[in-house]
């Protein structure tokens, strides 16, 4: 059951307003709550992972989704809610935390072919500090190997889909968190102050389309 902290917070978020307009003007779908996502895509921080710990305070939520299509691409987005994450190894600053709960604004959108698993994650993100293990990039970038980790993903799989052309348009377009998935490409990033604009949405829309064209689609046709 949602809690009336969580649900006063959707409530008083101008932002759903502001994505039914965005959607309106596009000719997209809308649907201010959109709990029929939640665990859809098993890919950080889309769903719950955390060791044995952590115990959730507050219900995870879905909201605030725009489906549609974008130059040919068929897309959805929404805001998951969800608790602040503090791990044994956690610093200072996260586990003092006065947040309960944070929120990511999640894209997703469809590939045209299959593409076998691979999640990258920048180092900066919290759920560096959970104490997996994760693997480390071995691509021809200096700084984006030091700077990324993968999470459940094969090295030999990172070596054939991380191609040169897929890390320099990743660092070109400044992606941080994201997954390729089955037919999907999720991308997540933190959604502060009020919400994701709808400008950001359209913007990132935009970004992802242009990095589909630099996957490897042979690795997908090849495992």
């Amino acid at each position: 059951m949602e809690s009336d902290e969580h649900a006063a917070l959707r409530a008083n978020n101008p932002f759903n307003a502001k994505r039914a307009a965005l959607a309106g003007h596009w000719g997209w779908e809308f649907a201010p709550d959109a709990q029929w996502l939640l665990g859809r895509w098993p890919v950080l921080p889309v769903v719950a992972r955390w060791s044995s710990h952590y115990r959730a305070a507050h219900a995870d939520r879905c909201y605030g989704a725009v489906i549609g299509a974008m130059s040919g691409v068929e897309f959805t987005v929404f805001d998951f809610q969800h608790d602040l994450v503090r791990g044994p190894t956690a610093p200072s600053w996260l586990a003092s935390s006065w947040m309960n709960f944070v929120t990511d604004t999640v894209w997703v959108v469809s590939l045209p072919t299959p593409m076998p698993h691979v999640q990258v994650l920048p180092k900066k993100n919290g759920y560096w500090f959970l104490g997996w293990k994760l693997g480390r990039p071995t691509t021809h970038h200096a700084a984006f190997n030091q700077q990324h980790r993968l999470v459940d993903t094969d090295p030999d799989v990172a070596a054939r889909v991380l191609t040169p052309a897929v890390v320099n348009a990743a660092v070109a377009l400044d992606l941080g968190t994201w997954a390729l998935i089955g037919n999907d490409l999720v991308y997540t990033e933190a959604s502060l102050h009020g919400g994701t604009p709808p400008e950001r949405i359209v913007e990132v829309l935009g970004k992802l389309t242009a990095f589909l064209a630099h996957l490897p689609y042979d690795v997908a046709l090849n495992p």
